[in-house]
Order: C-alpha cells, then sequence, then structure tokens
C-alpha cells in the first residue's frame, strides 16, 4: 500500500504544478494582449498622445483595437478597418477572446 500513496502523491504535485503554470501562461497572455476594446462611447482617435491633440476620427463603444505601441497612459491602436492613432488607455479595456 506503500508504493499506492508515493505514486498518488507525486501525480498530485505534478498536477498541481501543471495546473500553475497554465493560470500563470494565461495571466501572462492577459496581462500583453495586444487586442483591447473601445469602452466608452464616441470614444476619440486622436493624431497624438494628448487629450488636446486633433481628432482624426471617433469610434464607437465595443470597437476593437489592436495596441501597436504605448506612451504613459495612451495607447497607439489600429482599428480592424486600418485607422490608426492614439486612444487613452482607461478607454480600451483588455479581451481575452482574441
Amino acid at each position: 500500500h506503500g508504493g499506492h500513496r508515493l505514486v498518488t502523491v507525486a501525480g498530485a504535485v505534478a498536477a498541481l504544478a501543471l495546473a500553475c503554470c497554465a493560470g500563470l501562461g494565461a495571466l501572462g497572455w492577459h496581462l500583453h494582449a495586444q487586442w483591447r476594446i473601445v469602452t466608452t462611447a464616441d470614444a476619440a482617435l486622436r493624431s497624438a498622445p494628448d487629450a488636446d491633440a486633433s481628432s482624426l476620427r471617433t469610434m464607437k463603444a465595443a470597437t476593437n483595437v489592436k495596441v501597436l505601441r504605448s506612451y504613459e497612459d495612451w495607447l497607439f491602436v489600429t482599428t480592424e478597418q486600418g485607422d490608426q492613432g492614439w486612444v487613452p488607455e482607461d478607454n480600451a479595456a483588455k479581451v481575452w477572446n482574441r
């Protein structure tokens, strides 16, 4: 019976380690997600990372954008239609399903 207990404990430890690795991988993927969704109605896509910069266009809430780079609390994004510009980071939430 002693050998079975060792196998059971070893299996449980291996399963726990695998679950931890999978969880950390998912968290890392989420934290470095390139795709976000616009959360603000009529969010301005700006020409520069500044609230006073000219607005290139407005985006509706739920617009998908891909983050190309960031500067302070601004994101330089591209839309699925190919428009590029800056949005405040708090106007675009990370999404899991991209």
